[in-house]
């Protein structure tokens, strides 16, 4: 408390310009990582950006909810599409993102990490989350196969499968409110082998409907379908709780 800050680059002109910030106006600054602090604008300059008094100790808000992991094939998505699978799944609560590598997905891409933790930082702030989706690596089929059997529940978008509610209908109800790995795979999908090899490990193949989907429409549906469903049992068992 008390202690001064300075803010500089995007963020520091997304303050005075955006927001219109002057000396003497109040901000909250976040990590998206689920630290806040509450900051009073003390002085601006152009070269040497801006200086911030925190007003209050820095708080840590941890992360309420089901944690789940979108994993998708968006190697070959362009023209900003996986931007907005970053966007959508950040605006719905998705814990983490890990992009897959697969037969048919293409190339990992330069920089598209750094950047899609950029694009989801900027989601989190636009629908006022403290927390963003941990972007990781890319991963193969072979490192996800690990993963799957390490998660309490992997739900694998694949056609002519049970449908989606269905199949979480079926499930432990605690899992679907613990979480776990949404799969997506690539524009043709996955090879025989991969979807074998998948299967083997645990994940569960489910439908999203009879219409074929792009990937980032199928990660967003899932994600959607999954997060309904889990905030629902959550609340019923608040509402259990206080009677």
């Amino acid at each position: 408390m008390g202690s001064a800050l300075r803010l500089v680059g995007s963020e520091a002109s997304h303050m005075t310009r955006s927001l219109r910030l002057r000396p003497g106006d109040s901000a909250e600054l976040f990590d998206g990582q689920g630290s806040i602090v509450t900051v009073r604008l003390e002085s601006i300059d152009r070269q040497q950006g801006l200086v911030l008094i925190a007003t209050e100790a820095s708080r840590k808000v941890p992360f309420f909810g089901p944690q789940w992991t979108v994993v998708a094939a968006c190697g070959t998505l362009k023209g900003g599409r996986s931007d907005w699978l970053i966007e959508k799944c950040t605006e719905l609560g998705a814990r983490a993102f890990i992009p897959l590598v697969t037969e048919r997905s293409g190339g990992k891409g330069e920089g598209r990490v750094d950047r899609w933790e950029r694009v989801a930082l900027a989601a989190a702030k636009q629908s006022q989350s403290l927390h963003r989706p941990l972007i990781h690596d890319f991963t193969s089929v072979s490192g996800l196969a690990k993963q799957i059997q390490q998660s309490p529940i992997a739900l694998l978008g694949a056609p002519n499968s049970p449908p989606l509610l269905a199949a979480l209908g079926a499930v432990d109800p605690s899992l679907v409110q613990r979480g776990g790995l949404l799969i997506v795979g690539p524009e043709g999908d996955f090879t025989p082998s991969e979807l074998e090899a998948l299967v083997a490990a645990g994940a569960q193949p489910v439908s999203l409907g009879l219409q074929r989907l792009r990937v980032e429409t199928a990660a967003v549906a899932m994600l959607a379908g999954v997060s309904l469903v889990a905030h629902s049992l959550l609340e019923q068992v608040e509402l259990h709780g206080n009677q």
